[in-house]
């Protein structure tokens, strides 16, 4: 009997550390992988699986564990193995992501609707000169923290700052959304860049189709910039749109990216994607940038008519 007891007890521990021991190594595997010492095999290792499938597999083993020590029905496991991944999985973000934001202030004013048919082209041609203070290719800050850049073409690797989708493809997920398009933008760029306004040849070009000019400036406050959108029948203009201090990363320009993975940062930025590479973080990302789709959403359904 002693004998079937201390096995039945060893069996337990082993069972109770597979678990967090799989985790472990996954994420010794991940640190490694990353590490410039690894190599281009574990570069290459990184890129198909590490960046986000060992976070997410670690997230999922942890979650597991921790229900092992839940007694309830199987129903019941199930609901807490969602509510505990998700916890890990967002840890120190919770805070951002179920803080109320300020509701962003916008204004629009509308000439006439534009009815756009599924055969009219939409394009986003330029259509005025350039702007007193017009920035350009700001990002949106992202939740997934620091991550990792690469180039085939040198077979190198680079941390890169906490940087997320682009502030004007953000705004044209939602044009293009609500107009039932594949995110696509179409057409050319019709401002006469000379200042001379469009000339005869740019003028015939943008008849016949719907323009949106999505601009952006500088805001006065730090790293936050105001939205321009003017909407155009042709070449006359049905509405515009402003929304004011969405959030980017950055309003200066884009810098080279840094030498390596190396560094005296290695090991903490190795943990920080550990931690916050998860599907959960991918998914709810976009909702923690700080740009604010509905208020567009609001000015599209009034300004624009999809037939």
């Amino acid at each position: 009997m002693s004998d079937l007891s201390l096995t039945g007890r060893h069996y337990g521990f082993v069972k109770i550390l597979a678990l967090p021991g799989i985790a472990l190594t996954l994420a010794a595997l991940f640190v490694f992988a990353l590490h410039p010492q690894s190599g281009m095999f574990g570069g290459a290792f990184y890129l198909l699986f590490g960046s986000w499938f060992i976070p997410s597999a670690i997230n999922l083993l942890l979650s597991a564990w921790v229900i092992t020590f839940i007694k309830v029905s199987r129903a019941w496991r199930a609901v807490l193995f969602v509510g505990v991944s998700f916890l890990l999985g967002m840890n120190t973000l919770l805070p951002a992501l179920i803080s109320r934001r300020p509701n962003p202030v916008s204004s629009a004013e509308i000439v006439r609707v534009i009815r756009i048919p599924r055969s009219m082209r939409v394009d986003d041609g330029l259509m005025a000169p350039r702007l007193p203070g017009e920035i350009f290719y700001t990002s949106s800050p992202s939740a997934l923290g620091v991550q990792v850049g690469s180039n085939e073409g040198c077979m190198c690797m680079w941390f890169t700052p906490p940087v997320g989708e682009s502030t004007e493809w953000q705004v044209w997920h939602v044009i293009n959304a609500y107009l039932h398009r594949r995110d696509a933008i179409e057409g050319t760029t019709y401002l006469d860049l000379k200042g001379e306004g469009l000339d005869v040849k740019m003028r015939k070009m943008a008849l016949g189709m719907a323009h949106f000019d999505v601009r952006f400036t500088r805001s006065e406050t730090r790293n936050t910039v105001n939205l321009l959108i003017t909407v155009y029948d042709g070449l006359e203009v049905t509405a515009t749109y402003k929304q004011a201090d969405i959030p980017v990363w950055s309003t200066l320009p884009p810098q080279p990216h840094a030498e390596g993975l190396g560094g005296e940062y290695f090991y903490r930025n190795a943990l920080s994607m550990l931690v916050r590479h998860n599907f959960w973080v991918f998914y709810l990302d976009s909702q923690m940038s700080g740009f604010s789709p509905g208020p567009l959403k609001a000015f599209l359904r009034r300004a624009v008519v999809v037939e």
